[in-house]
């Protein structure tokens, strides 16, 4: 991707998505891009900012949620997701 005026290529994307841990259903999607030259911020922050990021715009308290790392391409965000809980995987939700 490149940005109008700036010659920086994406390098990388990090998603996650933010699950309630009592019924899985997702309360957030977060993304993180970074571009070739600049600093790549850590998987570890990214998670937590996306915590945090929750709670404050969710006003969910901490120990209600977690986050899971995914694809870009398998959280599209038409489609309605949620975590199955015994697995840890991303499974898309019956209606």
């Amino acid at each position: 991707m490149r940005r109008v005026g700036i010659l920086t290529e994406k390098s990388t994307n990090i998603t996650y998505v933010v699950y309630n841990l009592k019924d899985g259903k997702i309360v957030h999607i977060h993304e993180s891009e970074s571009y070739d030259g600049k600093r790549q911020i850590p998987e570890s922050e990214v998670e937590e900012y996306a915590l945090e990021l929750t709670c404050m715009i969710k006003d969910i308290p901490r120990s209600e949620i977690a986050a899971l790392r995914v694809q870009k391409e398998d959280a599209e965000r038409k489609v309605k997701y949620e975590v199955d809980l015994e697995r840890g995987v991303l499974v898309q939700r019956d209606s």
